[in-house]
């Protein structure tokens, strides 16, 4: 079976409207189970930029990493 390589973007339409995140996920790269590399766009005259790599090891770590990432973004704000 083929590894799965995929995209979630994140926006944050509550704290600053042009703030979007990127998460660039593949199975089994560089010996990590998920392999997934952050980037941050701040506004659109801006291109996305890398803010952290990380590896986890199950489905439910990756959208609880992307949830935690966002939530943790939005919280700092208030």
């Amino acid at each position: 079976m083929e590894n799965m390589a995929f995209d979630i973007q994140v926006f944050d339409g509550y704290s600053q409207p042009n703030r979007h995140f990127s998460f660039e996920i593949t199975e089994d790269y560089e010996e990590d189970k998920w392999h997934i590399v952050i980037f941050e766009k701040v506004n659109d005259e801006l291109p996305y930029e890398h803010i952290d790599t990380v590896e986890v090891k199950t489905e439910k770590e990756v959208f609880n990493l992307v949830r935690n990432y966002y939530f943790a973004y939005h919280e700092g704000e208030k």
